[in-house]
């Protein structure tokens, strides 16, 4: 299953008192996937972010596939600098030899003082024979807007158990706003429609935890 789920550093900005910000590719829970929407069609995705104290947060976003790749822009609430892109282009597909392999950016803000985070990342992916998926990569965003701790190491976990049932542990490296452990359970009611719940652990000193509800809707 593929859910364009988390949507990155401006969650956790927001609760922290700073705003760098991140458009959501495909991803796992929190960190970007080596999927990509399908070529010729759209994801719409409503995503919820709520903290056990202060205001939550949500996300409203749109991809759009292309041939091996897509690209994307989401409105994010509360928040003065409210736009942000991202892509993504695959460079190997995935076989009995090599993993797949995918090229990436977000976090690419209207605001070069708040938002221009301009993450970008490389990641590969690689299927087990119990149909686990392993994720292992690299990012590296702006430091003048995510400081000194501006590279990351991405990994994560997932598995589709049947047609409908799907989960996802990640991990995004460093102290900066795109920090977190994250975990999700997501149920797809058909084939374009599903719902993820989920937990983020922020890694920055200070920063709430947040439960996380969110729709996808492919069409």
């Amino acid at each position: 299953m593929k859910s364009r789920i988390a949507y990155l550093a401006a969650v956790a900005a927001v609760f922290a008192g700073v705003r760098p910000s991140g458009a959501t590719p495909s991803t796992l829970v929190w960190i970007p996937s080596t999927d990509l929407q399908a070529a010729g069609t759209w994801h719409l995705g409503q995503d919820n972010y709520f903290p056990h104290e202060g205001n939550s947060l949500l996300d409203l976003g749109l991809t759009y596939g292309l041939p091996k790749a897509e690209i994307g822009f989401d409105y994010l609430t509360p928040g003065n600098d409210p736009w942000s892109l991202n892509a993504k282009v695959l460079l190997t597909d995935e076989s009995a030899s090599k993993p797949r392999v995918v090229l990436g950016g977000y976090g690419f803000g209207t605001d070069s003082n708040t938002t221009a985070s301009n993450l970008v990342y490389a990641l590969a992916s690689k299927t087990l024979a119990d149909g686990s998926r392993l994720t292992l990569g690299y990012g590296q965003g702006r430091k003048a807007t995510l400081g000194p701790d501006n590279g990351m190491v991405l990994a994560g976990i997932d598995k589709s158990f049947n047609s409908r049932w799907w989960g996802a542990v990640d991990y995004q490296g460093g102290d900066s706003a795109f920090g977190a452990l994250s975990f999700g359970v997501a149920y797809a009611f058909n084939s374009s429609t599903s719902l993820i719940l989920g937990y983020d652990f922020y890694n920055a000193p200070g920063v709430p935890g947040t439960v996380t509800a969110q729709m996808d809707l492919n069409f």
